[in-house]
């Protein structure tokens, strides 16, 4: 059963690292979807700014 006991500790390590790689991704997903949202708004919304040339 020792492997069995390897194997489950494995995975633990293996989620651990993704749950980690997870958050990071979210918080620079949530930085990059704000700085998108901004530019579509600034485009769609606001055709007489500075971002229509």
């Amino acid at each position: 059963m020792a492997g069995v006991g390897a194997a489950f500790r494995r995975l633990g390590a293996l989620s651990g690292a993704g749950a980690l790689s997870l958050a990071t991704y979210g918080a620079h997903g949530r930085v990059a979807a704000s700085f998108w949202n901004y530019l579509i708004l600034h485009q769609l919304l606001l055709p007489g700014s500075e971002w229509r040339h």
